[in-house]
């Protein structure tokens, strides 16, 4: 299905155009400004609906425009009008006050403004037998395909844009498995960071694998020490009154001496002396063979039974040292077991990683694209597996309008904005393109005189 007939009049920049097209490419050309592309915005506006249209679709200073489209099978016939205007006026009101009407010409009064209302759009579609579709809009969807589709802006665009369009043509919508994989690479990276920052601190760590696997109780040896410490305190005051005991001794010698010494000199006094001389040689002998014997023995035993102090202080030391040991190897055992852990993570994210990238690979793999040998990659579209943007200008065009035919299996129409771009022999790869392919290219360019050209618009009329 082709365009027999297109008529249009005071849409954007056409004034009123009427075009029978002959051949498989119609080439709108005319100066920058005279209303080419207004022919092509003609037949997108007639077809395409709301989405395709402007807010502001009719010609300045008038209140109607009018598209009709002959397609064969269908007469397609959209209308545009403008609400009701009116004259808001500034300073004194004139005679007839404000103007209330539909605008017809530039004929403003001084210091007054038109202010349009809502443009509206009406379309009708008929057969050959004159028969009125009543859902003209939902008809001309299900036959137009894709006609924004322009292969020359395909061919030229960046290939992150192209990706964009083949995904959508291809119907490959990867945004749920992106935002997995985006959740998944970030909780690797960040397992990754804590695996490294527990590895470097585990390196660090000290280990000891002569230590006991259990600390040694410090309590029982702290209790030997206080033990030893009372005995030590018993054992002195043990060897203090042997002391004291002693000196006694020592001064009843002292005292024996004396008094055998004044025995001799008071002889006189023998008696009295001699009592007193028995005296201190009973107690010189009691301490002597009894107590101080006993007080000896005692000592002894009470030295005796006290411990090594600094054998006791040396094996608190050693067990603190072995303690701290046995800490440090358990401290060291959790880090390790935290390694573990964090590299069974990082692995986990990681084959969730390389699960959604198969995903996606396999989903850009399986997907129907409208040229055999297109593809998908995260850099852009491929061509028989290589880059689009490396493939030759002709192949370009080729693919583009390739593509641009599979989207319009009915309405064999495609629409090239940017023909000023083609050379001679782009030209003419299109028009063989088109031959062969049985389409029609609406192609705008821009020239001043018609040499060339199917069409040439002046001013919004046919040159």
């Amino acid at each position: 299905m082709r365009i027999l007939k297109l008529s249009t009049s005071n849409v954007k920049r056409i004034s009123a155009v009427e075009i029978t097209p002959e051949g498989d490419v119609i080439v709108i050309s005319g100066k920058n400004g005279a209303g080419k592309s207004s022919v092509l915005d003609s037949i997108m506006y007639a077809l395409g609906g709301k989405e395709t249209i402007p807010s502001e679709p009719i010609r300045q200073g008038e209140a109607e425009a009018k598209i009709e489209l002959d397609l064969g099978e269908y007469l397609v016939t959209r209308k545009f009008r403008r609400d009701k205007v009116y004259e808001q006026c500034e300073g004194p009101a004139d005679e007839t006050g404000p103007k209330i009407g539909v605008l017809v010409a530039h004929n403003h009064t001084p210091n007054c403004k038109w202010h349009w209302g809502e443009t509206k759009s009406t379309i009708v579609v008929k057969n050959k037998e004159d028969a009125v579709y009543q859902s003209p809009q939902a008809l001309l969807d299900k036959l137009l395909g894709a006609l924004t589709f322009d292969p020359l802006e395909f061919a030229t665009d960046k290939p992150a844009a192209q990706n964009t369009i083949l995904r959508t043509i291809a119907r490959v919508d990867t945004t749920l498995l992106d935002s997995s994989r985006k959740t998944a690479f970030d909780k690797r990276a960040d397992a990754t960071r804590r695996l490294k920052t527990a590895e470097a601190a585990a390196t660090t760590l000290p280990h000891f694998p002569d230590a006991p696997a259990v600390q040694t109780t410090l309590s029982d040896i702290s209790e030997s020490l206080v033990n030893a410490e009372r005995l030590r305190r018993a054992a002195d005051d043990i060897d203090n009154e042997l002391n004291r005991e002693t000196r006694s001794a020592d001064e009843f010698k002292r005292s024996v001496a004396f008094h055998t010494k004044e025995i001799e000199r008071l002889m006189a006094l023998v008696g009295l002396e001699q009592r007193k001389l028995e005296a201190a040689k009973q107690e010189l002998h009691a301490l002597e063979t009894v107590k101080l014997p006993e007080l000896k023995t005692k000592a002894e035993a009470a030295r005796a039974a006290v411990p090594n102090v600094a054998e006791i202080q040396q094996s608190l030391k050693v067990a603190e040292d072995v303690n701290s040991q046995v800490r440090a190897n358990q401290y060291r055992t959790d880090a390790l077991a935290n390694l573990e852990k964090l590299k069974t993570e990082v692995a986990q994210y990681d084959a969730e990683v390389q699960k959604i990238d198969q995903e996606k690979l396999d989903m850009v793999h399986n997907a129907k694209y409208p040229v055999p040998g297109l593809g998908i990659n995260d850099d852009g579209v491929t061509w028989n597996d290589v880059p689009f943007e490396q493939a030759s200008t002709a192949d370009k065009i080729r693919v583009s309008v390739a593509i641009g035919r599979s989207l319009n299996p009915k309405l064999r129409v495609l629409l090239i904005r940017e023909g000023s771009a083609l050379d001679k022999a782009s030209m003419k790869l299109l028009a063989d393109e088109a031959a062969t392919h049985d389409l029609q290219l609406w192609i705008e360019r821009v020239a001043e005189t018609k040499e060339g050209a199917a069409v040439l618009i002046e001013d919004g009329h046919l040159g």
